[in-house]
């Protein structure tokens, strides 16, 4: 494994609750839900997430964005992989307040493998 490759990589498509602005959406997941993961699940290298922004659906037919955020956590190792993994299993109080603010009935999470890069 190069050093700019991770040997885990987790992505997590998530659509705001209806019943809430994109703005609350992000004010909650970037105020209490991130602190809340970084304080509960070891091992992460790396934790982004990419809001979608509105009016910037760039498909050529037009389709209009899903979801309302991509957000990646990456692992140097797969032993830190399996600490946030059971971390994030274990975890009442991260499902909790994913319920505050997540459309759990879309949310999609898995493990994907880095391919290319700057070319």
């Amino acid at each position: 494994m190069s050093p700019s490759t991770p040997a885990a990589k987790i992505i997590v498509i998530i659509r705001k609750r209806p019943d809430i602005s994109l703005d609350e959406f992000q004010t909650h997941y970037e105020k209490n839900h991130v602190p809340l993961i970084l304080s509960t699940c070891r091992g992460m290298s790396k934790y982004v997430r990419n809001y979608v922004q509105p009016g910037s659906d760039l498909h050529p037919t037009g389709h209009k964005a899903e979801y309302d955020c991509v957000t990646e956590a990456w692992f140097d190792t797969l032993e830190d992989f399996e600490k946030f993994k059971a971390d994030f299993a274990n975890s009442a109080a991260i499902a909790a307040d994913e319920e505050r603010f997540v459309d759990k009935s879309s949310l999609q999470l898995f493990q994907v493998t880095e391919a290319g890069g700057v070319v």
